[in-house]
This record gives C-alpha cells, sequence and structure tokens, in this order.
C-alpha cells in the first residue's frame, strides 16, 4: 500500500478542516490513509500527492466532497441515547396545546444516514398524529444523505427500534430487498433531508424549531468552532423549545438563553 507521508497527512487535516471545521486527530493518519486508498487506485495514481494535487484543483469539487464524505464519520443507529427519546414523548403534551394552525418542526443537525429523524418521526406519529409537524435532518455528508432519502436499511437495525414502533412503521424487504426494511411512506413523507455544513448557515432564512436535536457532532470541532455553531444553532430555537446534545457534551451547560431541564437536554428561556 502507498505509504501517507506525514506532510501529505497534514496536507490532508488543512483541506478537510477548511471545508469542514472539522479537526482529524494526529493518530488518525493510518485511518485517513486506509479510507482514502482507494480513490487512488479509483484515479490510477502511485502516490497520495497526486490525489491531493487533484483535490486542489477547483475543477473537481465533486471529488472533494467524496473526499469529505470518506473521512466523515457516520456512527448512528435507532434511538441512539434513548433515554433522550424516552424523555422526549413524556413532554410532547406541551406541543399538543399549540394553537391549531402551528406546525411543529424538529431538526436533527447532524443527521448521518436518517437514522435519528426516523426516529423521531416514530415518536411524533405515533403521539401527534399523522399531521402538524415536519422533520428536517443536515448532514455534510451528500451519500450520507442519500441513504436516508432511499431509507432502506440492514434488517438487523431494526432491532433498537421499540416493538410496538416497529410493529407500526416498518416493513420488512422481500426480493431484492431481502434482508432490509423501510419505514412506512407516513413517516417518511414528513421527513425531509438535505446536504448542509453546520458552519455555513444561511443568515437570511427565518425558520425557527421547537425542537433541536445537535448530538454527538461538536466533540469533532475546536472549541471555538462549537461556541460558532451553538450561537447559530440556539438563534434558530424557537423561545420554549429544547435542544438536545450528546451524553459527552456540555458547551452549553452555563449559556444566557438556555436553562438545563434534564441531562443535556435544554430549554430556551430568553431571546
Amino acid at each position: 500500500m502507498t505509504e501517507l507521508s506525514d506532510s501529505g497527512f497534514k496536507h490532508i487535516q488543512r483541506l478537510f478542516e477548511n471545508h469542514t471545521g472539522i479537526q482529524l486527530a494526529d493518530h488518525k493518519k493510518m485511518a485517513v490513509a486506509n479510507r482514502l486508498f482507494g480513490r487512488l487506485n479509483h484515479f490510477n495514481f502511485d502516490d497520495f500527492g497526486d490525489y491531493l494535487s487533484l483535490l486542489d484543483q477547483t475543477s473537481h469539487q465533486r471529488e472533494l466532497q467524496i473526499f469529505i464524505d470518506k473521512l466523515t464519520t457516520h456512527e448512528t443507529y435507532f434511538f441512539r441515547e434513548k433515554d433522550q427519546f424516552d424523555w422526549l414523548e413524556e413532554h410532547l403534551s406541551q406541543y399538543k396545546n399549540q394553537e391549531p394552525s402551528h406546525t411543529i418542526s424538529i431538526w436533527s443537525a447532524a443527521c448521518s444516514s436518517g437514522e435519528e429523524v426516523y426516529s423521531l418521526a416514530m415518536i411524533l406519529h405515533a403521539n401527534l398524529g399523522g399531521d402538524g409537524w415536519n422533520v428536517f435532518g443536515n448532514d455534510i455528508s451528500e451519500v450520507a444523505i442519500q441513504t436516508a432519502q432511499v431509507a432502506n436499511y440492514p434488517i438487523k437495525k431494526a432491532q433498537r427500534i421499540p416493538k410496538p414502533y416497529r410493529n407500526a412503521y416498518c416493513l420488512k424487504g422481500v426480493g431484492e430487498f431481502e434482508g432490509k426494511f423501510t419505514l412506512c411512506e407516513e413517516i417518511k413523507r414528513r421527513c425531509m433531508f438535505t446536504s448542509h455544513n453546520l458552519l455555513q448557515f444561511d443568515q437570511e432564512t427565518s425558520i425557527k424549531f421547537d425542537i433541536i436535536f445537535l448530538r454527538n457532532v461538536l466533540i469533532y470541532f475546536t472549541p471555538m468552532k462549537q461556541k460558532e455553531i451553538v450561537d447559530k444553532v440556539i438563534d434558530r430555537l424557537s423561545f420554549g423549545g429544547h435542544l438536545f446534545l450528546g451524553h459527552s457534551e456540555n458547551i452549553v451547560r452555563d449559556h444566557s438563553e438556555l436553562e438545563q431541564v434534564e441531562r443535556c437536554i435544554y430549554k430556551k428561556v430568553s431571546l
């Protein structure tokens, strides 16, 4: 296997951070080389230098996205950190009492391949019915977003879905889809996915979300970038809305606009 030089890895670290805001730790050099080696074969390159020269060319933006996809972590599963989903289910009654014309908006801000979005959608449908809510999922990886939109998952992933939800909303694949499952149309039609970089917000949008899930992604950013992302996310949260972070993320604990209501769950209490 072609060796990735220290200077080549530094180049990759700079390029990846410039486009995603995410820092690649020094100890990930070998893992990065393994993930990108297939791209060298794809272009018949002899070394990483040729590949990096290609990435630096503005005419190869598609390959740059593939590069980002290869190095982005997509660890996720249905109902991950289930205690937070349980808390949300117990407190959904407050949203039932809002005016009928209000559509509840939930944002999964780093949704990976969609499992978090569909977990939220199942809870909302079971508790609020089929209308009056939407779930939006964003991720920097276009490949992950495409997987979320298709929503054909290995059948073993269904094991983490609570049985009542699994029976009500999951469809087992047959024929060419043997060994997979998908979600019913009632769930999928309320879920929308787009590729998006958390550091590149559209400042002109006026969308406010009642609930935002920003879980298990901040740990990949520097403290400065974490604050930048969190401030922008909180700006998108409606007054009285809730922000959910991962269990290892405590960056907003003392934020002036938020009040902690449960471990890693915060309510927006000021504007």
